[in-house]
């Protein structure tokens, strides 16, 4: 590409707003890589890139794609392994790339994905978590709890429009001998991060503490959401979680649904299932479920229930399968977007 143009903007020498807007039209179209190569034609550019309008901008633009990371199935099995996790993206034509900026630790676990943003845990260093931008090549370190007991934990990851922030919600359940069964798992704490304060803080989780989750999470339009069940009475739940609010929801739910938030209440939209084979829900991919499905009868060498990835359109009916390779990788799914979406949360302006 030819810089001519774009030096005769960023020096004020071309005049007009159809240029600055022809400009802007093309800037927020490129790959996060060009951007960062163009902060230095000049101080106007560096602040525009830097500006939450342009940030906003870029990612309506960026296309949507589905981040899998791959997870050995051996080291499911062991607790020490030489196997690496590795990620791959999925594009709307379903083909795969295997991206370069995108990589794990043996022992990293990504629990959540948005605009750009990936929230890491990193087992092999006291679950500590981090915040990263791995097309920008940010990175931010989540504090420790000082608090902090031996637990078990569940997270989420999101954004809130309505807030203008990230959050990270830690939900705790006891494990002090590292064994858990039905009747010591019980949350017993929730906290949350904020990454405009930078602290956490404790919240009230007092309607999950007769419940047992049992899914990683899925953060939708400000919202996050778990899989549970209670035992007593026998019933499955969904627990929502406002990112704004910071307040949880159950609902009672037996199938896949979709529930729209409207004047302050939540309304069904659909259900579908049950189904005649196994569907697990993992996350959401534009208007289709990301599912794992299991395949009866079939079993891989590592003696579990092979299972194969499946996009499901809620409203067709219609299961495609996902291109993954089944039988050597255990796959958790997140949408993913290159975006310029800094891990501070901070707009800074050169003088």
């Amino acid at each position: 590409m030819q810089l001519g143009f774009f030096e005769m903007v960023g020096n004020g020498n071309c005049n007009g707003n159809m240029a600055y807007d022809i400009m802007i039209n093309i800037l927020k179209r490129l790959p996060v890589k060009s951007l960062f190569r163009f902060k230095c034609v000049s101080k106007d550019w560096f602040n525009l890139f830097n500006s939450p309008y342009f940030i906003s901008l870029h990612l309506q633009h960026s296309t949507l794609l589905l981040l899998f990371q791959r997870i050995p199935l051996s080291n499911l099995n062991h607790s020490q392994s030489s196997s690496s996790s590795s990620s791959c993206l999925i594009g709307q034509d379903f083909k795969v790339h295997n991206p370069q900026f995108i990589d794990f630790a043996v022992t990293d676990k990504v629990i959540g994905s948005c605009n750009g943003l990936l929230c890491v845990k990193h087992t092999n260093n006291n679950h500590m978590l981090s915040i990263s931008n791995p097309a920008t090549r940010e990175i931010r370190q989540v504090p420790e709890i000082l608090h902090d007991i031996k637990s078990f934990y569940y997270f989420g990851f999101g954004f809130s429009p309505i807030a203008n922030d990230y959050k990270v919600v830690r939900i705790s359940v006891p494990d002090e001998d590292r064994i858990l069964d039905l009747d010591d798992i019980r949350v017993s704490r929730a906290e949350v991060y904020s990454l405009t304060s930078g602290a956490w803080r404790e919240i009230d989780a007092t309607i999950l503490q007769t419940l047992y989750l049992m899914s990683n999470s899925v953060t939708v339009n400000g919202v996050m959401f778990w899989q549970a069940f209670a035992t007593d009475p026998d019933a499955e739940f969904v627990v929502s979680f406002d990112i704004s609010s910071e307040m949880f929801t159950l609902f009672e739910s037996s199938s896949i649904e979709l529930w729209v938030l409207e004047a302050e209440r939540w309304v069904k939209q659909y259900s579908v299932g049950p189904f005649s084979r196994i569907l697990y829900p993992l996350s959401i991919w534009g208007d289709e479920i990301v599912c794992r499905e299991e395949l009866h009868g079939r079993v891989d060498e590592y003696s579990k229930v092979e299972t194969v990835l499946s996009l499901f359109n809620p409203y067709s009916n219609e299961l495609k399968k996902l291109p993954a390779q089944r039988d050597k990788y255990y796959y958790v799914s997140f949408n993913y977007a290159e975006s310029v979406v800094p891990v501070a949360n901070v707009h800074h302006e050169q003088e």
